[in-house]
């Protein structure tokens, strides 16, 4: 995973079609030169991956981990020792504990016919396995035979049943199995949560042939299922941290980026102005860039700020989608954090300004923080979590000017 430092010798679309912009800054899952310096973090999920360590990954939403997990899943399908087979369980339609387990038993076939073998996967070599619970054989998306189970009277039980007798199968193979668990945060939802958690940490638990890569859309849920202090799978798995790209290797990639589309530069305001914009999101950046990166003129600064504006007025009703979900104390609180970033959100001039009382205020700053929509930055400082969220509350004019004043806009 490297950056190829001379992007001219590349075999590129024809300019100006906007194949190059997709290319660079593509709207889906990046992969070769787009995707940009998370190499430590995709060594580190491939020694995880292969030794059995169990992840959860803990980032803000959006921020790159399919990407990352598609990555890893691609390279390693050369591996022989061990064999690694993947499935994902997809959890985002879940609602109870059956739905819970046919979501599950749904992943577990997928990975008993990889362990298998597709080619064995018939009725009379597929009756003598799964002892007791009612199979199927079907043809999945991609058109591969593959094992489905009927969860039964009780599909716990069958659950169980199912994923020790996998864990047997892939030990006796010597294969490895990648449980891939998309939007874990909806289980808080559930009124079985605690009894699926506890199904969840047994079978991670007495799975050592298996790996568990866990990620979900809400970053604070996915710290109280992990890392608090009451935290149900506790210890279950590693934490993965995933932060913001580093604004000198984003720069540097803007600045090969220009020069594959453009054969020039762009000016060191206009990159700083993209950086802040978009506060170095991986959603934001790469949809703001591939707009630009369209044109058949490299952006100045303000075409960055046009085109950002642009952006944000498009994507209001993600906004407006969470707002009307907020009650208005909770509402007042958001707004006013986009106006005026606070670490002391309950002093007596931020109250004031929310037109709340205090402990509305804390209510309020509690809940949005559990929902993903404020974030405490390094200096302990409330704010927005999304950046298209804060400019649709608050444009940040006074950030833009402080750019304009920076010298001049030179070319590298």
């Amino acid at each position: 995973m490297t950056r190829d430092p001379d992007p001219a010798n590349e075999s590129e679309p024809e300019l100006g079609s906007g194949a190059v912009a997709k290319q660079l800054f593509p709207a889906g899952l990046a992969d070769g030169r787009s995707f940009v310096n998370r190499e430590t973090e995709y060594q580190r999920l491939m020694d995880d991956i292969v030794a059995g360590r169990n992840a959860w990954f803990d980032c803000p939403p959006r921020y790159g981990v399919s990407t990352l997990i598609e990555r890893a899943r691609k390279d390693l399908r050369p591996w022989r020792e061990p064999r690694i087979t993947s499935s994902d369980c997809r959890l985002n339609a879940v609602h109870d504990s059956r739905s819970f387990c046919d979501a599950m038993l749904e992943c577990v076939g997928q990975l008993a016919s990889q362990v298998i073998g597709r080619p064995n996967v018939m009725e009379e070599k597929v009756a003598r396995l799964f002892a007791g619970v009612d199979k199927d054989i079907y043809l999945d998306e991609k058109h591969l035979q593959t094992i489905s189970f009927d969860a039964g009277d009780d599909p716990l039980a069958t659950l169980n049943s199912v994923a020790r007798e996998l864990e047997t199968l892939a030990a006796e193979s010597g294969c490895r199995t990648v449980f891939i668990v998309h939007d874990m945060q909806q289980l808080f939802a559930l009124r079985q949560q605690e009894t699926i958690l506890n199904m969840i940490r047994n079978m991670i638990e007495f799975s050592p042939s298996a790996t568990w890569l866990v990620h979900g859309n809400n970053h604070n849920a996915m710290q109280r299922l992990f890392q608090t202090g009451e935290a149900p799978l506790q210890g279950c798995c590693r934490r993965f941290s995933l932060r913001p790209i580093n604004a000198s290797v984003y720069s540097q990639y803007l600045a090969d980026a220009a020069q594959t589309r453009w054969r020039c530069y762009i000016g060191r305001k206009a990159t700083a102005m993209i950086l802040t914009l978009t506060d170095r999101h991986p959603l934001w950046f790469n949809e703001l860039c591939r707009r630009l990166w369209s044109s058949d003129l490299p952006p100045v600064i303000q075409d960055v700020v046009n085109e950002w504006g642009d952006l944000v007025r498009q994507n209001r009703h993600i906004t407006s989608r969470e707002m009307e979900r907020l009650s208005p104390n909770q509402r007042a609180v958001l707004r006013c954090l986009a106006q005026t970033p606070t670490d002391q959100p309950r002093a007596k001039a931020f109250v004031r300004r929310t037109r709340v009382s205090s402990a509305s205020v804390g209510q309020a700053v509690r809940i949005l923080e559990e929902q993903d929509l404020i974030k405490a930055d390094p200096d302990g400082r409330w704010m927005v979590s999304d950046p298209v969220m804060q400019w649709s509350l608050h444009p940040r004019t006074d950030i833009v000017d402080e750019i304009y004043e920076v010298g001049t806009d030179i070319r590298w």
